[in-house]
C-alpha cells in the first residue's frame, strides 16, 4: 500500500459541530431523508421527503438540480450539511460538493472540491464532522478531506492508494474500495472489494493512521462491499458482495483485537445464477440485520441477531416490491426500511415488525429516477 500524506491544513475548531439541532422544522411525526440518484441529466439530482413516522406515507420537499450522479450521500453529525459524491462515467476525477440544508429541505452550495480519484461510490463523515471520508470504487483510493468552520471541503488531506489482487481475474485483478466509515473503537474501516480485505485506521489530528492491526482478511474471493455494526461496541458485520455472504466479526476494545466468528449466507440455500450483494444495516435495537442482494435473486434478507455472541440466523428473505436493491435504509426510530430499487426507478417501504424484525411492504412506493442513496436526518 502507498501512503501519501498531503500537508496538513490548520483546522478550525467547528463550533457548528457541537449543535445537533437541524435547520429543519421538526414534527414528532415526521422524518426527514435525502436520495442521491443515478442520472446525467442537470434537472435531476438530489431529492428530499418527509416520513410520516404514523402512517408510513411520505412526502416530498424539494430537489436539489445541478449534480450529476450523485452515487452516494453524508450528513453531517449536526444534521445541517450534507456532503455529495459527484461520480463521472470518464476517467477523469470525481468531485464532492457540500451544501447547508435548508429549512425546507432545499439545498445551498457551499463549494466543491476534487476527490482524486474516479468511481467514487461512498462518503461519510468523521464524529466531530470536522473530516470527510471518500473511497474511490474506480481506482481503489480513499481521501480524507478537511471541513472548514462553514461547512465547506478543503482540498484533499490524506490521500491513500491500495496495491494487490485477490483470486476473481474478473472482479479482483486490482484493488476496488467500496467503503469508509468511522465505526468500532473510534476506529475509520475501509472495505477493499478487490483484495477481500478491510482497512483500519485511527484519526490523529485530523489525519488517517494507519491501525496495528492494519486489516482484517475476508475468505478469498468474498469481495466484502460495505460494513455494520452493533450499537453494543462488541459485533463487525461485513456485507460480502461477491460471496452473497455476511461474515461477523466480535471486537474486544481492551485489547484492539478482531475475531471472525462466522460468515453466513444472504441467498436461498443451494442459490445458483447472477448475484452481487450490496447493503447491510444492523436495526437499532440491536435485535436484527438486513443485507440486500441484487441479480436473479433482488431480495432484502432479515436476520436475528444473538445477543451474546453476535451471530446471525435467517429469519427470511424478502423479495416482495425489491428491485435491484444497490441501497436501503432504516429510519432512525426503527420503525420503516426504504428499499432504493435502482432499475425500477422507485423507493419501497416497509414495515418492521417490532417484535420479531420481519418486513411487510407497506404498499407504499415513491418514483425516483435511479435511486442510488437514502440519508435519513437523525
Amino acid at each position: 500500500m502507498k501512503w501519501n500524506q498531503i500537508p496538513a491544513l490548520l483546522l478550525i475548531s467547528l463550533s457548528i459541530a457541537s449543535c445537533s439541532t437541524s435547520n429543519i422544522k421538526r414534527t414528532p411525526q415526521t422524518l426527514t431523508f435525502f436520495v442521491g440518484t443515478a442520472t446525467d441529466l442537470p434537472t435531476e439530482g438530489i431529492y428530499a421527503y418527509t416520513l410520516n413516522v404514523k402512517t408510513g406515507e411520505t412526502t416530498f420537499l424539494a430537489k436539489q438540480e445541478n449534480i450529476i450522479n450523485p452515487s452516494f450521500l453524508a450528513i453531517s453529525p449536526n444534521n445541517q450539511l450534507l456532503y455529495a459524491l459527484e461520480r463521472k462515467k470518464d476517467a477523469s476525477e470525481n468531485t464532492v460538493k457540500a451544501y447547508a440544508i435548508a429549512e425546507n429541505g432545499t439545498l445551498d452550495l457551499l463549494n466543491q472540491q476534487s476527490t482524486k480519484g474516479q468511481g467514487a461510490c461512498y462518503i461519510s463523515t468523521s464524529k466531530t464532522g470536522e473530516n470527510v471520508f471518500i473511497a474511490h470504487y474506480g481506482s481503489g483510493s480513499v481521501v480524507n478531506l478537511p471541513v472548514r468552520s462553514d461547512g465547506s471541503l478543503g482540498e484533499v488531506l490524506d490521500f491513500i492508494q491500495y496495491e494487490g489482487s485477490s483470486i476473481d481475474p474478473k472482479r479482483q485483478k486490482s484493488p476496488h474500495a467500496h467503503y469508509i466509515r468511522r465505526g468500532l473503537g473510534d476506529l475509520v474501516y475501509t472495505a477493499d472489494l478487490g483484495t477481500d480485505k478491510v482497512h483500519l485506521y485511527r484519526l490523529e489530528e485530523g489525519h488517517l493512521v494507519p491501525n496495528e492491526p492494519t486489516y482484517l482478511e475476508l475468505p478469498k474471493g468474498a469481495g466484502p462491499r460495505h460494513l455494520a455494526h452493533h450499537p453494543n461496541s462488541k459485533f463487525l458485520y461485513v456485507m460480502n458482495e461477491m460471496g452473497g455472504s455476511v461474515s461477523v466479526f466480535a471486537y474486544d476494545r481492551s485489547r484492539q483485537s478482531f475475531e471472525m466468528q462466522q460468515t453466513i449466507s444472504s441467498l436461498p440455500t443451494n442459490f445458483e445464477g447472477f448475484n452481487k450483494s450490496a447493503d447491510i444495516h444492523v436495526h437499532p435495537s440491536g435485535r436484527f440485520l438486513y443485507a440486500s442482494n441484487r441479480g436473479d435473486h433482488d431480495s432484502i434478507a432479515a436476520f436475528k441477531i444473538d445477543e451474546q455472541t453476535g451471530q446471525l440466523s435467517l429469519m427470511e428473505i424478502e423479495k416482495e416490491a425489491i428491485v435491484w436493491p444497490r441501497n436501503f435504509a432504516i429510519s432512525p426510530d426503527g420503525k420503516y426500511l426504504l428499499c432504493a430499487n435502482l432499475k425500477e426507478d422507485s423507493i419501497s417501504v416497509f414495515v418492521i415488525d417490532e417484535k420479531d424484525g420481519r418486513l411487510q411492504f407497506s404498499g407504499n412506493k415513491i418514483a425516483v429516477p435511479k435511486p442510488l442513496c437514502i440519508q435519513f436526518l437523525d
